[in-house]
């Protein structure tokens, strides 16, 4: 079913009243105190073992460890390989395979993406070609999830900007990864906070 759903319906749904305090935080990023702050007020009102719930997985202090599969782009693009992956992801007893989904034209300049890229783990002769190689379509990465699910493990992506969040969310995905590399990237962090699904940064 589709994760557009109101905070009513949504598992996670305490959450939602504490979300503005924690991300007008954003407003300054480089205040690691306000952010830690806010933080620790939604911790205390929500109680320290409040689960995150993820495909109607509760994770949390006192729960069994949630283990995510990192599949990435090890694929090298090919959807057969990305579902022999998630077989055996489930086969060594994960609970989740992870992907990851970037739109390479608003991440890189036109200069990089244009930069030769010829080496031994090179998928195409400019890094743009590279890069462009190892990603899943929408309609490939709905294939993996049907694989997933067959399987009984869960799907999702990290997002590495908007119009990927909004993919994974179109794709129906109950959980969105934002890299830690995207930790300070504001507008991305706020668009997928707008979703109110559940979210790992790390």
């Amino acid at each position: 079913s589709s994760l557009m759903t109101s905070t009513t319906e949504h598992p996670n749904a305490q959450i939602a009243p504490f979300k503005n305090e924690v991300v007008k935080s954003f407003d300054d990023p480089g205040d690691a105190a306000a952010m830690r702050e806010a933080l620790a007020r939604v911790k205390q009102r929500l109680g320290a073992e409040y689960p995150l719930i993820i495909d109607g997985r509760r994770i949390g202090d006192t729960e069994p460890a949630y283990i995510i599969a990192e599949l990435g782009g090890n694929h090298g693009g090919s959807v057969e390989l990305a579902t022999t992956m998630i077989r055996a992801a489930a086969l060594a007893g994960a609970s989740a395979v992870k992907f990851q989904k970037r739109e390479n034209a608003t991440l890189y300049t036109q200069a990089l993406l244009n930069a030769p890229y010829e080496n031994e783990n090179s998928y195409g002769p400019t890094y743009g070609a590279h890069r462009a190689a190892l990603e899943l379509s929408p309609a490939q990465l709905a294939i993996c999830q049907a694989t997933a699910r067959a399987n009984l493990v869960t799907c999702f992506a990290t997002a590495f900007d908007e119009p990927s969040a909004d993919i994974l969310m179109e794709l129906g995905m109950p959980a969105i990864k934002i890299a830690s590399g995207s930790l300070t990237d504001t507008a991305l962090l706020r668009h997928v906070a707008a979703f109110q699904q559940p979210v790992i940064l790390s």
